[in-house]
């Protein structure tokens, strides 16, 4: 408590979920990536800002405030930590990236369009779900679907901000990663969800 009223870089969260002022998780996103330093030190690599700015939200969030605050440390942070303990999630998303350029010649000149979008999503969806396939050590590092559905999304979330440089296109091919992962897999956790 003392430390949070000095440091106000949060919004005020919903009062089902906030148990004080300042909580970690109504930290915007904005102030979370631009808290890294990836954008100044690699200016002509957006990937590797990206991946940065995902290990410190899944530090912040998930493993700060969700993990520890909201569910009192009852194992959450192991998906957390699947976000940079390995390449893995590295390797979706620059694959993310090389699809989206190899599609449409750079970065940023796709139409804002859903067939541009489902076309990225199906290319790099078959290639996330061959690795997890093909490699045996990369669907066990990634124990449980919801690590595999989140990686995945994130890589082809990847693909389609890269062809398109929109961020709403790419929350839109995130949720659509995920229902390409449910119905490729059948499921996307743990209990058949």
């Amino acid at each position: 408590a003392k430390h949070a009223s000095v440091v106000l870089m949060s919004n005020y969260m919903p009062v089902r979920r906030a148990r004080a002022h300042n909580e970690p998780g109504g930290m915007p996103l904005g102030v979370n990536d631009d808290c890294t330093r990836s954008p100044a030190l690699f200016p002509n690599d957006p990937i590797r800002a990206e991946l940065e700015a995902i290990a410190v939200a899944a530090c912040v969030y998930d493993q700060l405030w969700f993990g520890t605050y909201m569910s009192g440390g009852v194992g959450f942070t192991q998906y957390a930590s699947a976000t940079y303990t390995d390449n893995i999630l590295e390797d979706f998303c620059y694959k993310g990236d090389e699809i989206a350029v190899d599609m449409f010649g750079e970065r940023c000149a796709a139409e804002h369009s859903m067939e541009n979008i489902e076309k990225l999503i199906r290319a790099e969806n078959d290639y996330c779900l061959t690795q997890y396939d093909a490699y045996p050590t990369v669907a066990e590092s990634h124990f449980g679907g919801s690590v595999r559905a989140c990686c995945q999304s994130a890589g082809c979330a990847t693909a389609v901000v890269s062809a398109t440089g929109c961020a709403q296109c790419g929350l839109n091919g995130w949720g659509l990663a995920q229902l390409l992962h449910y119905g490729t897999i059948g499921r996307l956790g743990f209990y058949g969800y």
